[in-house]
């Protein structure tokens, strides 16, 4: 059972530049991010895309450019949160939704 899963850029450690990749087991995602400085930029949930090397936003829900959150059906693989500017100051998580 996955229904632990999850990824947060919280207090005291908010996210200041692109995170690093981390693993998701694939299903149901809380996508949420919240801050003071999104300076005109997004905040993108991004997946490993096909050719292995560059990632790819895995939808416009999970492109955001204000605070809020977006539900997400997600496969497994590599994610990486996306800050599109320099200068933003952001917290956010991404948690599994346990339907099992």
């Amino acid at each position: 059972m996955r229904a632990g899963e999850s990824y947060a850029w919280t207090p005291p450690a908010p996210l200041t530049a692109t995170s690093a990749a981390f693993q998701l087991d694939g299903g149901k995602y809380w996508f949420v991010a919240q801050g003071g400085g999104f300076n005109s930029g997004t905040v993108a949930l991004q997946r490993l895309g096909p050719n292995g090397v560059g990632y790819v936003t895995v939808g416009a829900a999970a492109s955001l450019m204000a605070d809020g959150g977006a539900v997400l059906d997600l496969p497994p693989g590599q994610y990486t949160v996306n800050l599109s500017t320099t200068g933003m100051v952001i917290y956010a998580e991404v948690v599994r939704i346990n339907e099992e």
